[in-house]
């Protein structure tokens, strides 16, 4: 979260990836989009020391894959681990991404800190990078929308950008309106149609309509309609809310727009973790929504990804791979992943056998490719690392049901805990 001035730092380095990068694995896509929080390392979670590295900064890396020769290209741009890995949506209209800034630049030389989500400093812009030229990303606009942005989202036809904010310690959802994809107007939501709930962690707009997916207290979910009275943006409650978790992070629409699944992170404290579960929820347009399918996946499970064709989930399992090397615990500990089968048309999972172990630290998030057989998986760093310097992204592949791990790895900034891959 490191930025040289005050305004953003841009620095454009674009490289040949080498062969033992690229020729292993067959993911196609235009591009993947990693985020790296160079501020603190995986084990900072557990025990504060940051071992915070000034030669190493924030970036956003785009890896190309729309010619033969693939390119890593990589800007300056600030973002955190802390929140959950909803706080990037991309609009195929206008080419442009949103980026939510949920903690800010670290300048401090402060080694330990006691929780590492309430000292480091707040952050609160939002970030929108032209990824018209992949190979050349750039930051078009910045805006500051509050003290912390959790989650953005924008619509489908580019017009409406839904921002979930802390502004003086209260929780709100922002409505921004486009032009050419920028921001030209924001509006607030009348915060009163949550019912009290203290925080939104993140939000989702339907994959066709003007409707958002809306995560209350991570316990709890909301579906909004967008209104247009007098030139100005608000939100109504579609049915009532839905309980469904002790702790959801994020969440993914189907294509069909039926149906919602949501992660079930279960977090109750870094030292207690729960399995945790990803589970489908039908959405009515009359607002009797219905918790339909849960299945089982692994220890903190944050981040996921459906695959295009809907048929299938990964779910990514932490499982406590945040603890300090030098714990004694951590040298029986490794993340996995979980292959779940999906029914598009009635919402149904399926878990499809064991978990599938690897090494890495703080994996949290995971992209299917066009194809939806091949899977990119974004881990912190290598485990048991004293001084990381690299995160990593590695790649799986569905065979007959089963998850095989590719020898392909693409290395970037340490820190990189979110992945989308751009399709179009």
């Amino acid at each position: 979260m490191r930025n040289t001035n005050l305004s953003i730092v841009l620095i454009v380095l674009t490289l040949f990836l080498n062969a033992c990068n690229t020729e292993q694995h067959n993911f196609k896509a235009r591009a993947l989009i990693v985020l790296s929080d160079a501020d603190m390392i995986a084990s900072s979670y557990e025990d504060g020391v940051l071992n915070k590295n000034f030669q190493i900064e924030d970036s956003l890396t785009v890896l190309s894959f729309n010619h033969p020769n693939s390119t890593k290209s990589q800007i300056s741009l600030s973002n955190s681990v802390i929140g959950w890995p909803s706080v990037f949506s991309y609009s195929p209209k206008t080419q442009l991404g949103y980026f939510a800034e949920t903690k800010g630049s670290n300048h401090q030389t402060k080694i330990k800190m006691q929780r590492v989500w309430d000292a480091l400093p707040d952050g609160g812009r939002l970030f929108v990078v032209d990824l018209s030229n992949i190979e050349n990303p750039r930051v078009v606009q910045q805006e500051k929308l509050g003290n912390n942005v959790f989650s953005v989202s924008v619509n489908s036809t580019g017009t409406v950008l839904a921002s979930s904010v802390i502004q003086s310690e209260k929780t709100q959802i922002l409505l921004s309106q486009l032009e050419d994809g920028k921001i030209v107007k924001t509006f607030l939501a009348d915060t009163s149609i949550f019912n009290n709930f203290k925080r939104i962690t993140s939000l989702y707009f339907h994959p066709s309509k003007d409707i958002l997916a809306v995560n209350l207290d991570n316990t709890s979910i909301g579906f909004y309609r967008i209104t247009r009275n007098n030139n100005t943006l608000g939100l109504e409650p579609i049915g009532g809310l839905l309980k469904v978790s002790i702790r959801w992070s994020e969440g993914k629409w189907f294509n069909n727009g039926d149906f919602f699944a949501v992660c079930d992170y279960a977090f109750t404290g870094l030292d207690k973790p729960r399995v945790s579960s990803i589970k489908s929820i039908k959405f009515d347009v009359k607002g009797n929504h219905e918790l339909i399918s849960e299945v089982k996946t692994g220890l903190s499970t944050e981040g996921f990804d459906l695959s295009p064709d809907n048929q299938y989930i990964v779910a990514v399992n932490m499982e406590r791979s945040f603890l300090p090397p030098t714990y004694a615990d951590s040298l029986f500990i490794r993340p996995s992943l979980t292959l779940i089968k999906v029914s598009p048309n009635n919402g149904k999972l399926e878990r499809l056998g064991a978990n599938y172990s690897f090494d890495g630290a703080l994996p949290e998030d995971a992209a299917f490719d066009s194809e939806s057989n091949t899977v990119a998986v974004v881990s912190f760093h290598e485990m048991k690392e004293l001084n990381p310097r690299k995160g990593k992204v590695e790649f799986w592949e569905i065979q007959h049901e089963r998850l095989i791990k590719l020898d392909a790895k693409v290395e970037l900034t340490r820190g990189a805990h979110f992945i989308h891959a751009i399709l179009d």
